[in-house]
């Protein structure tokens, strides 16, 4: 690494540490949104603020200076997980669920190895300093003392993040069985935040476990903290660009329940009662329980087609499970379970595939030139190129462009056409 990078990191490690201690402070100002979900952010961002700060202090050797310092972030490391794993749990559910006694158990390891770690707190200054820079002037050729309990710490953060991969998968698929349009309610953002943190965590256990031995321990120390303070910036960023994460705005995409933020909030007969498939004809799985009869379930399923192919209610880009159950005057859950079983689809996949096949109809027809491809798919219900691409793409097996290119071209054959 170059004199000059060694040089700069740590002052990237400080602005780091600074961004996320001022994101916390615009985040604990605000009187709106999720305040719960804004709670946890903050107290995440400033673990990981006193992280950097220690960062600092480590790499420039700033702690002989400050040797009262030395330990005090080393239990912090048990927060990252629960402190995530709450955060999205506060996203994706109704706020107010979070008992403080269950809070507190999940951070009882950080305060048990506040505990373990008084001995050291106790340490007369000069002798823990001295302790401290003999072990850091030696990485290269001893192995941390800390060692055991990063391995702890690895594991305890995996699990976390594995428990809240888990609960963004079952709202994924909650959304998808209620909601024809998923633009301004999906939460892949914080997918991609946990993947930064996965990121870090092996980041983590090569610095704990692996680097040791290869004569890099100082190196990943670096690559690890600048990671950190990477993604503080990255948060801060996506909060400046995209604010309805934070705050939760009370503009919803629908009237049906799930904020601007993603977070599902009530629906009343939908998002609370909406089963997923697991076993045909109700037999097994979240139908084996439902009133609905087989002469109830074809009756539902021949009014929703009819009411698909006459009234249209796909071109409305904001149709949800409970607006299209409500013109069947039927319930959520049997319009989803007829939707799952008999068509074996998801709300989702269910509504878009009408947009799909109705701009696939304008496209063809003789007036598809008086209009652009983005204005016919808006008119058939979409509310996004993307989501209209992705759609078509996943629907027909093709892009729109190409579509048109065979339209153009019908007399070529499969084997002339490149794409």
């Amino acid at each position: 690494m170059s004199r000059f990078l060694i040089n700069a990191l740590p002052f990237v490690f400080l602005l780091g540490a600074a961004q996320g201690i001022s994101l916390a402070l615009v985040l604990a100002g605000l009187k709106r949104g999720n305040r719960i979900a804004n709670r946890f952010l903050i107290f995440l961002l400033i673990v990981f603020s006193i992280g950097l700060v220690s960062a600092y202090l480590s790499v420039t050797y700033a702690y002989r200076h400050y040797p009262v310092l030395i330990g005090i972030e080393w239990p912090l490391a048990f927060l990252y997980g629960p402190l995530l794993y709450f955060y999205v749990r506060a996203l994706v559910g109704p706020e107010g669920q979070h008992h403080r006694g269950k809070l507190f158990a999940h951070a009882l390891p950080a305060v048990l190895m506040y505990l373990y770690l008084i001995p050291v707190f106790l340490m007369d200054p000069v002798t823990k300093g001295e302790a401290w820079f003999f072990e850091n002037s030696h990485l290269k050729n001893h192995s941390p003392v800390v060692d055991p309990i990063l391995y702890v710490i690895i594991v305890q953060i995996s699990g976390y993040l594995a428990l809240s991969l888990r609960i963004l998968k079952v709202h994924a698929k909650k959304i998808r069985e209620n909601y024809s349009s998923l633009e301004h309610i999906s939460l892949a953002w914080l997918r991609n935040l946990i993947i930064l943190f996965i990121c870090l965590v092996c980041l983590f256990a090569f610095f704990a476990v692996f680097s040791q031995y290869l004569g890099m321990y100082r190196e990943a120390e670096y690559l690890f903290h600048l990671m950190t303070a990477l993604l503080i910036y990255g948060m801060g960023y996506r909060g400046m660009r995209q604010p309805e994460i934070f705050t939760a705005s009370e503009t919803a995409s629908g009237s049906d329940g799930i904020d601007a933020s993603g977070r599902l909030t009530d629906i009343s007969d939908g998002i609370s009662q909406t089963p997923q498939p697991e076993k045909e004809n109700g037999q097994g799985g979240k139908y084996r329980k439902s009133s609905l009869t087989p002469e109830q379930s074809e009756a539902i399923l021949a009014q929703l087609l009819h009411v698909m192919e006459q009234e249209h209610p796909y071109r409305e880009s904001s149709l949800t499970l409970t607006m299209l159950s409500n013109m069947l005057d039927a319930s959520p859950h049997h319009v989803s379970q007829v939707i799952n079983e008999k068509l074996g689809k998801s709300f989702f996949d269910f509504v878009n595939e009408y947009r799909v096949q109705e701009t696939k109809k304008a496209l063809a027809s003789s007036d598809a030139g008086r209009f652009s491809v983005l204005g016919i798919a808006m008119d058939a219900g979409f509310n996004s190129k993307s989501a209209f691409y992705t759609a078509f793409k996943k629907h027909t097996g093709i892009t729109p462009t190409q579509f048109k290119d065979r339209l153009v071209r019908p007399a070529q054959s499969p084997m002339q056409d490149p794409r």
